[in-house]
């Protein structure tokens, strides 16, 4: 099989469009590399059913250390060894195997369940650790329940720190809508805006892009590195820190209509159906 056809086939089981645009790029650099190095990268591809071995590890290890002495930002470096890394994994996965693996992830992602409260604690430990940029994006989601397009979506001028508590306005369909903050989430938002006064409140580290919006993959990227940071066994989703702030909110007496308006659910069952069945009570 060609490498652009074992590209293809793999970004063919992934279910966001935006992380297959972003690893479709990712493997393109890597190809332009490898050819520039007078490489195959044919060579990652599995032979008569069996894994490529060695050559195929030592292959992936010339690509980490061209990432590691370029001068592409950090995020971009480790984004694009993770990405080698996972086209690895699933072309060393033979055929047979691959939809039995895919049918377990899709079955995952629609079975999204709240963080127990120790490890929420230590996610968000992880994101204060990871600096101010990933803890205001995650506790935007984790502690006031913003959905994940809201939060990268916010202008500086959208804060209000002089409100008691602060507050951000979001546009949510016909209407505008004030979210309180928690002490929290806005000490981290204050860090992370400084003296600025205007433009996106997450905004991009890629390189050429100064001042351009975090986009959804980047974000993705940082919930899925504090959770990497905070050790957990699976990656970190954003399903899963909003379905925990709806499972923290009524472990603290909120109801679940309460819930709904804060979230911004089109019906409350939609919000019901994030509230295990021990908590559906007024």
């Amino acid at each position: 099989m060609r490498i652009d056809e074992a590209v293809e086939t793999w970004l063919g089981s992934l279910a966001s469009p935006h992380t297959r645009a972003a690893y479709r790029r990712d493997m393109a650099v890597f190809v332009a590399w490898a050819r520039s190095e007078g490489r195959r990268p044919e060579i990652l591809v599995r032979r008569n059913g069996r894994p490529t071995g060695h050559a195929s590890n030592q292959f992936v290890a010339g690509f980490r250390e061209h990432c590691e002495t370029s001068t592409m930002s950090a995020a971009t470096r480790s984004r694009r060894i993770s990405t080698i890394a996972s086209f690895v994994r699933f072309t060393a996965t033979p055929l047979g195997e691959r939809s039995a693996s895919e049918a377990h992830t899709s079955g995952t992602a629609q079975a999204t369940v709240a963080l127990e409260p120790e490890v929420s604690a230590a996610v968000w430990r992880a994101s204060v650790a990871s600096g101010p940029r990933s803890a205001a994006l995650v506790g935007l989601i984790l502690h006031e329940g913003l959905k994940l397009g809201e939060t990268i979506a916010l202008d500086v001028g959208e804060v209000d720190f002089t409100a008691r508590p602060a507050a951000v306005m979001l546009r949510r369909r016909a209407t505008t809508v004030e979210v309180q903050l928690g002490r929290r989430t806005t000490t981290q938002l204050v860090q992370l805006i400084g003296q600025r006064r205007g433009g996106p409140v997450f905004e991009s580290e890629s390189a050429g892009s100064v001042g351009a919006r975090l986009t959804r993959f980047g974000a993705d990227y940082l919930i899925k590195a504090v959770g990497q940071r905070a050790s957990l066994t699976t990656p970190l989703t954003t399903n899963e820190l909003r379905s925990t702030h709806i499972a923290m909110s009524r472990r603290s007496g909120e109801s679940p209509a309460a819930i709904h308006l804060r979230l911004g659910h089109r019906s409350i069952q939609t919000t019901n159906r994030y509230i295990p069945r021990s908590d559906e009570k007024n």
